[in-house]
Parts: structure tokens; sequence; C-alpha cells
């Protein structure tokens, strides 16, 4: 049962990952301000639970200012965050702050602390997004 239980977890937070990518695109398409404004850079997530987990995510002008998921194997980023799957999870369906989370030690962060600032912000773009559309 906590084997499926993993499974179950995991994913959730690959689907939860795979929606907030694809409406930050929709958002930074549809915002030009919200493009201009981003960084271009790559950061790596790290989550840690019943198994740790990594995803490589990054903004580039090349793309068109288009959130991508890296492939594994993308080991270059100017930034790693760190924080528990459970976490990771709320923060991409609103319902917890990474900044307050960084603030009690949730959350660890290495390298260019604005990559990952720029990152909690498309975060927080795509949340409110999300709530708007799923009251």
């Amino acid at each position: 049962m906590l084997e499926r239980g993993r499974i179950v977890g995991y994913s959730l937070l690959v689907s939860a990952l795979t929606d907030t990518i694809q409406r930050l695109n929709v958002l930074l398409e549809a915002d030009p301000e919200l493009r201009r404004n981003c960084i271009v850079g790559s950061c790596r997530v790290v989550t840690t639970g019943a198994k740790t987990q990594a995803w490589t995510l990054g903004v580039s002008r090349i793309q068109k200012g288009r959130c991508v998921r890296q492939a594994q194997g993308s080991e270059s980023t100017e930034c790693e965050v760190r924080m528990s799957q459970d976490l990771f999870l709320a923060v991409l369906e609103g319902r917890t702050n990474p900044q307050a989370a960084f603030a009690r030690g949730e959350i660890e962060v290495e390298g260019k602390p604005e990559v990952a600032q720029a990152l909690d912000q498309l975060f927080e773009a795509s949340a409110r997004d999300y709530i708007e559309h799923n009251p």
C-alpha cells in the first residue's frame, strides 16, 4: 500500500508540474510584460520524500520566453532549490507561499537566488490563474 501511495504522490506531482508549465506558457505568450520581466535562466528543483526527484526548469529567450522542462542530464543550472515533494505540490497548486516556506527553512536555495525568485513569480502567476479558473 505504501508503494502505491508513493506512485500516486509522484504522479500527482508530475501532473501538477506539467499543468503548471502549460499554464505558464499560455500566460507568457499572452502577457508581454510578464515575458519581458522574466529572468532567463534555469533552476534544478530537487524534491525529497519517499524518493528524491529532480526537475530542471528553464526560461529561455531562444524558446521565445517559454518555460521548458529540460531533459534529465541538463546539468548546467544557475540555481538549485530543495524542498519536500508535498511542499512542491502545494507551491504548484498555490496552497503555499514559497517565500514564506523559505523563511521557515522548508526550502533551501543554492546558486543565484534571483533565478529562484523568478521561478517563484512564475509559479505564483500560474497558481493565480489556476485558482481564478478553478474556484
